[in-house]
């Protein structure tokens, strides 16, 4: 989908602050929610990742760029549990009353459900959307593609500053899982994954800075022979 979070390539943001000895965490609570989304990605009940990436996309534009990158996150975990009937909105209610009026938030019996699926697998503890496939990648290292032209209503990884545009294959990946399918419970799709370099000039004319080129990775369905 189009919306707020795909900033690539748009002027006017100004240079992104990188403090010095910033912490991993600014408050306790951003911690939590990060424990939380790997707990879910592992139990399987965010599928691959669209499911999360989709829900965080379809946060109010105002609201998503407000809330800062974990406060994203967890109104994203919110929504996708929603969603997929794991939880009652009147149990996220019901839980920050409690807290807000000071209650001891004790685990009780249902707070965490189990997981319903054993979820992707795993490498080194952590998630990954790897899968294999047995369908042959259409395209090899040096190959010319250029990237669709598409502007779907759902999810989808493909950037919009580069559609249309031509690109080389420069790296070939494993196989992984699709988003744009993923997020919408229409299957995993797995299909091979490409790094495209794409030359700064193509991308945005006499205005690029010298030498520029920009590297993307791509899933094959994104890409055209060029």
């Amino acid at each position: 989908m189009n919306g707020e979070h795909d900033q690539g390539g748009m002027q006017s943001f100004g240079p992104i602050p990188r403090p010095q000895d910033e912490p991993v965490f600014h408050a306790a609570w951003e911690g939590r929610v990060e424990a939380m989304t790997m707990a879910l990605l592992v139990a399987g009940h965010l599928g691959g990742g669209g499911v999360l990436r989709y829900a965080i996309e379809s946060l109010p534009p105002l609201r998503y760029l407000q809330d800062g990158y974990f406060g994203r996150h967890l109104a994203g975990l919110e929504g996708a549990l929603v969603h997929r009937r794991l939880v009652d909105p009147g149990e996220i209610r019901d839980r920050v009353e409690r807290l807000a009026g000071g209650a001891d938030p004790q685990r009780r019996d249902g707070d965490v459900h189990p997981p319903g699926t054993s979820g992707p697998p795993t490498r080194g503890g952590e998630p990954t959307n790897r899968r294999e496939t047995d369908h042959p990648g259409r395209f090899a290292v040096g190959d010319e593609v250029i990237a669709r032209n598409i502007h779907p209503r759902g999810h989808t990884r493909l950037p919009r500053y580069v559609r249309g545009h031509r690109g080389v294959i420069t790296r070939i990946h494993p196989a992984a899982v699709f988003p744009d399918t993923d997020a919408h419970g229409m299957g995993e799709n797995p299909q091979h994954v490409y790094t495209v370099s794409f030359d700064g000039h193509d991308l945005w004319g006499d205005t690029a800075e010298a030498n520029m080129k920009v590297q993307l990775g791509m899933w094959e369905s994104y890409l055209e022979a060029a």
